[in-house]
């Protein structure tokens, strides 16, 4: 359920639950598939949008604890 719902108040969460489900299933199988450990360490070489702030945090904890493929593979 999307934590703002201010809009289509009056209709039924299942209907909303339904799409973003379906939304998820799309996306599961490229999800799954990739891998961020892979992703440059040079945060700088990349242009970031607000939305990246939790990959931020995640690859820079991966680089503070020197992790990365050889640590996953």
């Amino acid at each position: 359920m999307p934590r703002g719902r201010n809009f289509d108040k009056d209709a039924p969460r299942k209907d909303t639950l339904d799409f973003n489900h379906q939304v998820f299933g799309e996306d599961k199988d490229i999800v799954e598939e990739q891998y961020p450990e892979d992703l440059p360490r040079a945060l700088q070489d990349e242009v970031h949008i607000a939305g990246d702030k939790s990959s931020i945090a995640y690859r820079k904890g991966l680089a503070a604890l020197h992790l990365g493929r050889s640590f996953t593979a």
